[in-house]
């Protein structure tokens, strides 16, 4: 017998001795990867919920900061020379952008593709800040 042979011999040997361990390692990989795919499948159902999430906590976290700082009558629409547009109250102001991102929210749920309103959801988280570095810090 030469090398080669003993070799081949030996090989076979240790493959049917390993068998049953690969067949387990098998059925685990199998098992952990089904339960990977469940937990990717959930996600992929929830994502406009995960999505929102931030947004909403973002939000109110800016009413709530606007409704601290911004002054009684809060000025719309600054000029060059520094003067306001228009003037409103500042419900209106707090309420107005929470009701435009809650829209856009509303449209993220609604739509087939939630990465366009998500997008545009944000951008509306600029308008309180907009209006709160305008009245607090006018030009």
């Amino acid at each position: 017998m030469n090398q080669m042979e003993q070799f081949a011999q030996k090989w076979n040997e240790y493959m049917a001795r390993m068998q049953p361990g690969l067949e387990k390692t098998g059925a685990i990989c199998k098992k952990s990867g089904s339960v990977l795919n469940q937990i990717g499948i959930w996600l992929w159902r929830l994502r406009k919920i995960f999505l929102s999430i931030p947004v909403v906590w973002l939000s109110v976290y800016l009413a709530r900061l606007n409704a601290n700082m911004l002054p009684e009558m809060v000025g719309i629409g600054l000029q060059n020379s520094g003067e306001f547009t228009r003037f409103v109250t500042r419900q209106a102001a707090i309420q107005g952008p929470l009701a435009i991102t809650a829209v856009c929210l509303l449209f993220l749920f609604l739509s087939r593709k939630s990465l366009y309103p998500w997008l545009i959801s944000l951008f509306s988280l600029a308008l309180p800040l907009l209006a709160l570095v305008t009245n607090v810090f006018p030009a």
